[in-house]
């Protein structure tokens, strides 16, 4: 009995003096720790201490390349941010930096920055053979805002619609930039004469005409055109344009030479009925490029049919006021 007691007290001694050893070691531990902590503050505000003030430059409308040059030489650094939308500063330029120029700041300071994106663009829409009001709403859509309107007299458009546009259709342009509009006054007076629309007519209708105003006919010949020999391609004036008497009027008709095995295909298209006129463009795209075919403004229900030969595969694409309504390809 007496020899357990003996080691039961053997026992406790040593466990206290393992335990009081843990202490020691944790102990030790916390003032190393400690130590180190205010070491190493020490050290880091040492060695923030030692770097330079220096005043922030201004970085203000320079593209990156240059910015960087400017705070390396200062001894700053840079991190762009974002990118925004400003008119006013070509696309890749600063438009805003922190802290801004004059800040008073320690070496190795990093700068943000935000990059202009330039204006932000939108795409022109067709407003052609459409009636002011529908144009104004057309522009407002499109974020566009409606510039100058004049009017002009017109073989082809009733009083109201819109006739000529700029910038022409399909243009990219800035947000909110400005169009002009040319809007029909209607049938013009009989004191003033108006150059009709022959594209895509035959010549004998131009000659015919010319006669009946007393005015001269320029006629230049195209071997390469595409067109059936004896179709108009184009004139000068521009349909609807005024005619002062004595003016000579300048046409350019196809000459074209049948070739062996040419293929031809026909261009036939019909408008729905309605209450408006729709401006009508056919295009063909092929490997040399695209070319317009045919560009009036057709009234509801009318057709648009004419034939033109080809040699290679492309496309014929119809667009009604700006809209692509039939796509065929040619084979």
């Amino acid at each position: 009995m007496r020899k357990d007691v003996i080691n039961n007290i053997k026992n406790v001694r040593v466990s206290a003096k393992a335990m009081l050893i843990t202490l020691e070691i944790i102990l030790v531990i916390i003032v190393l720790m400690v130590i180190g902590y205010f070491s190493f503050n020490w050290a880091f505000a040492s060695l923030v201490h030692t770097r330079d003030d220096v005043v922030v430059p201004d970085i203000m409308k320079k593209d990156a390349k240059a910015a960087l040059d400017i705070l390396e030489s200062e001894n700053l650094a840079i991190k762009k941010i974002g990118e925004e939308y400003d008119p006013n500063m070509p696309h890749g330029h600063i438009i805003r930096q922190l802290p801004p120029a004059g800040t008073t700041v320690r070496e190795g300071k990093i700068i943000r920055v935000w990059f202009s994106q330039g204006s932000e663009e939108v795409y022109m829409p067709s407003l052609l053979a459409l009636e002011l009001r529908d144009a104004r709403f057309s522009l407002r859509k499109n974020h566009l805002e409606l510039g100058d309107i004049t009017n002009a007299y017109s073989l082809t458009y009733d009083k109201g619609i819109v006739i000529s546009q700029d910038p022409a259709p399909d243009t990219i342009l800035p947000k909110n930039a400005t169009v002009n509009l040319i809007v029909s006054e209607g049938t013009p007076p009989d004191t003033i004469l108006i150059m009709p629309e022959f594209r895509q007519k035959n010549l004998s209708e131009a000659t015919r005409w010319a006669s009946e105003q007393e005015l001269d006919l320029i006629i230049k010949e195209d071997k390469g055109s595409m067109f059936p020999s004896g179709t108009i391609i184009s004139q000068n004036p521009s349909p609807d344009s005024q005619i002062k008497p004595g003016y000579s009027v300048k046409i350019t008709v196809s000459k074209r030479r049948k070739k062996k095995d040419e293929k031809y295909h026909r261009v036939h298209y019909e408008l729905s009925q309605g209450r408006k006129e729709s401006q009508v463009r056919v295009m063909l795209v092929d490997s040399f490029g695209e070319q317009e075919l045919f560009s009036e403004v057709k009234q509801p229900g009318t057709k648009v049919d004419f034939t033109i030969p080809y040699t290679a595969d492309g496309t014929i694409r119809i667009f009604v006021n700006g809209i692509l309504v039939q796509e065929k390809d040619l084979k």
